[in-house]
């Protein structure tokens, strides 16, 4: 029945595809500068809590809405890409910033006691107008 027309079939719209789609876009708002979105501040206030949102953890606690949007990270992670800038926004170690991708997946935990950072450092601690610090 989703398959389209010219293969014979009704054309409809995969309803689970879309869902994704539509709970992505959450996601997506949350980071693309929903500063004046309710939603965003309550969920960078109150959820996050000045962590980054790939290292959040799932916990029976917030709503299903919360835990579907999280059940998502695999997928969304590696199509937002961030730009540093003067990196207050970036966290270092998780967000996909750099060409290789997460500096957290890529070196592991001996990654923070080399850096001596803390797991939420942002990019901002390394980076000084266009050089490294």
């Amino acid at each position: 029945m989703c398959s389209p027309k010219n293969e014979g079939s009704l054309g409809f719209k995969s309803l689970i595809v879309w869902n994704k789609a539509a709970v992505a876009k959450n996601v997506w708002f949350l980071f693309s500068g929903g500063e004046q979105s309710m939603w965003c501040l309550w969920i960078k206030s109150y959820i996050l809590e000045g962590r980054s949102f790939w290292r959040v953890r799932v916990s029976n606690g917030p709503s299903w809405v919360w835990r579907k949007i999280l059940s998502l990270r695999p997928i969304i992670y590696p199509l937002i890409k961030h730009r540093v800038g003067n990196g207050s926004r970036i966290f270092l170690l998780f967000d996909n910033w750099h060409p290789m991708g997460s500096v957290w997946y890529r070196f592991g935990v001996r990654i923070v006691y080399d850096s001596a950072l803390g797991l939420d450092a942002k990019a901002s601690e390394i980076v000084e107008g266009t050089t490294w610090r």
